[in-house]
């Protein structure tokens, strides 16, 4: 079984394939949010990944934090990423420390990147929405 199943199992939690099914709601509804915002307000390109990274990673039930410890230790996880949001802090070396890899949402920030270049949204260094597909006539 993967992780996945045995998380569905013990926890009751679809991971990747429950927002495959319900179509990406992670995405759709808090990274690429995010990402509009991040765009918007001017911010550097590193700034709104990790911004996004956050906010996936304060709201998702990551299944990679649950396989690999549990319930508790993803609820903190879930409490430190609102806290940085909310402090606009810097992101800690002590989930190195700990062994705590957000390795979904990661995968999610992934998958919001890749629309987010499908979409033409993705800023050159120097701020400037590239436009990565240009429509050829």
């Amino acid at each position: 079984k993967s992780n996945g199943e045995k998380n569905l199992v013990q926890y009751g939690t679809t991971g990747i394939r429950g927002e495959a099914l319900a179509g990406y709601p992670s995405v759709f509804h808090i990274a690429l949010p995010v990402l509009e915002d991040g765009l918007l307000r001017g911010m550097k390109w590193n700034r709104i990944k990790l911004q996004i990274l956050f906010a996936l990673m304060s709201r998702v039930q990551d299944s990679n934090i649950l396989s690999r410890k549990n319930p508790s230790v993803l609820y903190q996880v879930q409490m430190e990423a609102m806290q940085f949001l909310e402090e606009g802090g810097a992101y800690s070396e002590d989930y190195i420390k700990r062994g705590i890899s957000a390795g979904g949402c990661a995968d999610l920030l992934a998958t919001s990147l890749f629309l987010a270049m499908l979409c033409n949204k993705i800023p050159n260094e120097n701020g400037a929405i590239l436009n990565l597909f240009p429509v050829v006539k």
